[in-house]
């Protein structure tokens, strides 16, 4: 096992041993069972082992990336639509539906000069079928899109503002990037 030397409150060296540090060395040298990656330079803080800011910044930007990823796979994923498919929501797509959607409106509305394609609206899902909608249809297919989309940035925000509020690296691993997005 591994055991972080300490020596004011900071790692001065990793060895490693087949049992207590207090077997092999003088009583009165420190020691702590050292975290992956540990190294000299990591200070103790509350009982626990961090790695230097550097160390930190490196951390806060890898859970950052692991972050947008799965933000990123979110937005692809899109909004479930029939067994096997889905309707997009990257913003060109959202773009698309919000311009359908305020002309169903139009229509639903009785606007003069709006009309809609008699036998609905057709609108491209990700597979590349080619559904088609009612007015009224077509309104509540863009309120589902933006319902998950705002709730997908919703969950990003939070993520962000949690690993902002994360001063330690336990702080950072302990989020996790994967849990609680909407589907």
């Amino acid at each position: 096992m591994k055991y972080a030397r300490i020596d004011n409150g900071a790692v001065v060296e990793i060895v490693d041993l087949d049992g207590d540090p207090a077997d092999f060395f003088h009583p009165t040298l420190q020691f702590m069972p050292a975290p992956e990656g540990c190294a000299a330079g990591w200070k103790v803080e509350g009982g626990v082992l961090v790695p230097p800011a550097a160390d930190l910044d490196r951390l806060r930007a890898d859970k950052r990336s692991a972050i947008d990823a799965v933000y990123a796979a979110a937005v692809a994923r899109g909004l479930p639509f029939g067994e096997d498919d889905a309707i997009q929501i990257d913003p060109e797509s959202r773009q698309n539906l919000a311009a359908r959607a305020t002309r169903a409106g139009f229509v639903l509305s009785n606007t003069p000069g709006f009309t809609w394609p008699e036998g609905g609206m057709p609108y491209r899902t990700k597979s590349n079928r080619w559904p088609t909608f009612s007015p009224a249809e077509m309104v509540g297919l863009s309120l589902q899109v933006d319902d998950l989309f705002t709730a997908i940035r919703v969950r990003y925000a939070a993520l962000k503002g949690a690993l902002l509020a994360a001063v330690t690296a336990p702080e950072i691993a302990a989020i996790d990037e994967t849990a609680d997005w909407p589907k």
